[in-house]
């Protein structure tokens, strides 16, 4: 019997640190990140808008694990829609309240064709019932 509560206890931790570890490895999309609010957007044509360095700031207290997915990701930056362009899926890992920079080809539509300079964008989390 005692072999039992031992062995059950065992089990049960260790389905509590595969619980933990997944829920600290959950990825979210970088879209849906940004539309929550949980992090910062600043933008800067280089190239003469050819590619965008995207500087991404974590807005939360929590680790994010961010996914820029494959293909084109849009954003509507002024009065234009810029699009990153990821040749493969890329993972971003931000501790909290930290930032990394990517790099990207950029596609662009809209009035004019943006070729440099920096916009910062954020979003504010949605309001909670």
């Amino acid at each position: 019997m005692k072999m039992i509560r031992r062995v059950s206890a065992v089990v049960m931790v260790i389905l509590v640190a595969i619980t933990v570890a997944c829920a600290a490895e959950q990825r979210t999309d970088l879209t849906a990140a940004f539309k929550a609010g949980q992090i910062k957007l600043m933008f800067t044509a280089k190239d003469g808008g050819a590619t965008l360095e995207l500087k991404i700031t974590n807005q939360t207290k929590d680790k994010l694990l961010l996914v820029v997915p494959e293909g084109k990701t849009p954003f509507k930056v002024g009065d234009n829609q810029v699009f990153l362009v990821s040749a493969a899926t890329k993972n971003v890992n931000l501790d909290p309240e930290g930032e990394s920079t990517l790099t990207f080809p950029m596609e662009q539509s809209g009035r004019g064709r943006w070729t440099s300079g920096s916009v910062t964008q954020s979003m504010s989390p949605p309001s909670k019932p």
